[in-house]
């Protein structure tokens, strides 16, 4: 009678240690899956972060060019046409839309014509008159073809 209470007692306990180690790896997998999924978080994160900063500094980079290109020149802000700004607008994408508007918010020079835009009224634009050096706002419905834009 002792023979079967003990093995009943050993296939138990095996049966325990058996069920404790297949705890203990699939827990250990979890916090290993979690880990590597907060590394590669970590890591796109890294990656979205340097791409916004190039799109930032390109944009920085093309606007100074055009700046120079007119450089504050009232006279040529009013005659102004789109050859005026080729050599400034050079090497940017095609489907990139330029746009110059005056202390009004009026539109004076655009590389897509498609009507005249004031912004004058948009957040971003006041934020920039009265003074701010850089502002990023959320995408905008386009007042023209009213799909979302950047303006």
């Amino acid at each position: 009678m002792r023979t079967p209470l003990a093995a009943f007692g050993l296939a138990a306990g095996l049966f325990v240690s058996v069920l404790a180690s297949s705890a203990l790896f699939v827990s250990q997998g979890y916090r290993d899956s979690i880990r590597r999924g907060e590394e590669k978080a970590g890591i796109a994160a890294q990656i979205v972060a340097v791409h916004f900063q190039w799109l930032i500094e390109a944009s920085r980079q093309s606007l100074r060019r055009i700046d120079d290109t007119l450089g504050y020149r009232p006279e040529l802000l009013a005659t102004a046409v789109l050859g005026d700004l080729d050599d400034a607008i050079e090497g940017l994408p095609q489907n990139v839309e330029v746009r110059l508007f005056d202390r009004n918010g009026r539109e004076i020079l655009s590389t897509a014509p498609r009507g005249e835009i004031n912004i004058a009224d948009r957040p971003y634009f006041q934020e920039l008159r009265d003074g701010a050096a850089q502002v990023i706002s959320q995408l905008l419905i386009d007042r023209i073809t009213g799909e979302e834009a950047s303006l």
